[in-house]
């Protein structure tokens, strides 16, 4: 081969199967090589594109794209697909004008991105609904799901989850575990799936059972027929199970092999199934995969350098600082964040005053109730997210601290036009919020003692 790009030859997904495994595995650093000089110039997400590379790959080796549909959550970890779906010329213009898209885009790619997106939670829904529609057309097309693990405690994830079984159709859910949304990830659910990673007895059960048991062939059959059982027992993925989803895994997701082993298995399936698949968030090039956080979106750098600190002053960074300053004299003061704690400014409050800090994950509805329920109980929440996220607590907002009236201080970053596009974009904020009572507006400094809800936007 020499030094012929393999991505070059690419036309479509369906020549990856034309490949050997190591020319597939030559492609997957070549488009990471891409995706990292790109980036580097443009800006964008990188740390989950560089961790879904071979992921990618097994997915459009295993399943008829773009017949069957990938439905990527939030879709900022799908640089590969888009590299391999026919726009690596827009992709050189990745964010920027009459370029790629950071995320899915069905303006973009109707053949390859069916459904946009940009927030996250809306995978598992969206791939139930065309594959339920699949089905009802007579249709045989499949659709994939593959949720992030950061995504899978959002609201409308479970709600999805909660309805797969009852729809018949046997959907397949990829779950990407990296341990990390943007910051590293808390509550149960995280928690929930490292158990199923370090998870060990139900393997060495079910292993040393098959060694001893074979030599008794009627007992092995009938065994067999109570391993769901089994794993109810000895497995913490169990919990899909309960659910009615097939679990299989972990699975390394860097390893085509097996990965394509799995997803194999997954689309013959006539039930659902959820495919834990455990990958490194900035796999291949080191400085990300030691700070995933920090490379998650990044602006212009250096590879050879890596980032390096501007040293000015940013609105995220005087907000944090500001907080924790009133926190020293405001025992009362809290700060609640959905998944973006450096994002917001508040990891030095969190390391300052971790009793008062909240990261409750990707819950924004949840944030948001749950500062009404502090407000309640005598204490001054702070409640940070990014302007295009809030729109999703648009009811709490309403419902739970307006129309209560309480002392709740709701903080919106990034307000205004951002380089991630219209699925990001703060602009609508004061066009819902003006609409609220018993609200108060200020665009420029928080008002601590005001006795009624206020909101902060900033860009």
């Amino acid at each position: 081969m020499g030094n012929e790009s393999i991505l070059d030859r690419m036309e479509t997904p369906a020549d990856l199967r034309r490949l050997t495994p190591a020319e597939l595995e030559q492609l997957a650093a070549e488009l990471r090589s891409v995706i990292l000089e790109t980036v580097s110039r443009n800006g964008g997400h990188l740390s989950s594109s560089l961790g879904t590379v071979e992921l990618t790959l097994a997915l459009h080796l295993v399943f008829n794209t773009p017949k069957d549909c990938l439905i990527w959550d939030v879709g900022h970890q799908a640089y590969s697909h888009k590299l391999l779906t026919g726009r690596r010329n827009l992709f050189r213009k990745l964010r920027q004008t009459d370029g790629c898209s950071g995320f899915q885009s069905r303006i973009e790619s109707p053949q390859y991105d069916v459904i946009g997106g940009g927030h996250a939670g809306t995978a598992i829904s969206a791939a139930l609904g065309l594959e339920v529609a699949a089905r009802r057309r007579g249709d045989d097309a499949r659709a994939v799901a593959i949720v992030g693990d950061g995504s899978l405690n959002c609201g409308i994830s479970l709600e999805g989850l909660n309805s797969v079984e009852e729809s018949g159709a046997p959907l397949v859910i990829v779950l990407n575990d990296n341990r990390m949304s943007i910051d590293h990830n808390v509550g149960a659910l995280p928690s929930y799936l490292n158990r199923i990673i370090s998870g060990r007895a139900y393997g060495h059960f079910k292993a040393l059972a098959k060694t001893m048991l074979r030599k008794v062939p009627d007992l092995y059959r009938s065994v067999q027929k109570i391993e769901e059982a089994t794993k109810s027992v000895f497995l913490p993925g169990g919990l899909f199970e309960e659910l009615g989803i097939r679990y299989l895994g972990p699975v390394n997701g860097h390893s085509i092999p097996d990965l394509v082993r799995l997803l194999s298995a997954a689309r013959d399936s006539r039930r659902p199934v959820i495919v834990h698949v455990i990958t490194e968030k900035g796999h291949g090039y080191a400085p990300a995969a030691e700070a995933p956080e920090r490379y998650h979106g990044v602006p212009p750098f250096d590879p050879a350098l890596g980032l390096r600190g501007s040293g000015r002053m940013t609105f995220s960074r005087a907000f944090g600082e500001t907080l924790t300053e009133l926190a020293e004299t405001h025992s009362e003061l809290a700060a609640i964040t959905a998944a973006m704690a450096s994002g917001t400014g508040l990891t030095g409050f969190a390391e300052r005053f971790p009793e008062r800090f909240f990261d409750v994950g990707i819950a924004e509805e949840h944030a948001v109730v749950f500062a009404s329920g502090l407000a309640a109980g005598g204490m001054h929440p702070v409640a940070a997210i990014y302007s295009t996220f809030m729109q999703r607590a648009f009811d709490p907002i309403y419902h739970d601290v307006c129309l209560q009236n309480l002392p709740v201080i709701l903080a919106l970053d990034r307000a205004g036009m951002v380089e991630d596009g219209p699925t990001h974009h703060g602009i609508y904020d004061l066009a819902f919020l003006r609409a609220m009572p018993n609200l108060t507006i200020s665009p420029r400094r928080m008002k601590m003692n005001c006795g009624r809800c206020c909101i902060g936007r900033w860009r």
